[in-house]
């Protein structure tokens, strides 16, 4: 029986600040040591099935680019996988000030893949994909669906 031993990166790409998971199977009840770009990470032993799972936040002094992960146990044994550092997110707002029930526009791009939607004014949710099917998820590019507005909530002027 062949036993395929494997590295798997959970998301494989993102801007600095996001928390990866680190994931796979390689042989049974081993020390292994993970590295990030050549500097350990995590170290650990491997469960009686040989899955192992740490997670790392990608640091912010990264710039965008491909970075090496690599487990590696006894020494000479070894698997690789490529993390992709992305550009950070922007957002766009159609109006820099209003007032209470005015409709402000937002635009956005570099966020995950598919991903649900929650936009704060301050601490207030003021719309998400929970709240308005019409408000997400991202699109399969990162990107903020268009059209996508919310209404200025009634707060303390600041």
């Amino acid at each position: 029986m062949v036993i395929d031993y494997n590295i798997v990166l959970s998301p494989d790409l993102g801007p600095t600040g996001i928390t990866v998971t680190i994931s796979g199977r390689i042989e049974a009840n081993v020390v292994y040591d993970i590295t990030f770009n050549a500097a350990p990470i995590a170290s650990g032993t491997t469960s009686a099935t040989g899955a192992y799972s740490a997670t790392y936040t990608i640091p912010g002094v990264l710039s965008t680019g491909f970075y090496p992960v690599t487990i590696v146990w006894e020494t000479v044994n070894s698997r690789s996988a490529t993390f992709e550092v992305t550009p950070s997110p922007t957002i766009a707002l159609g109006a820099a000030d209003g007032v209470a029930g005015d409709v402000v526009t937002i635009t956005g791009s570099g966020f995950s893949s598919n991903a649900n939607i929650t936009l704060y004014f301050g601490t207030t949710v003021v719309n998400s994909t929970a709240m308005d099917d019409n408000f997400g998820p991202t699109t399969t590019a990162g990107a903020l669906p268009a059209g996508l507005e919310f209404g200025v909530p009634t707060l303390t002027p600041a």
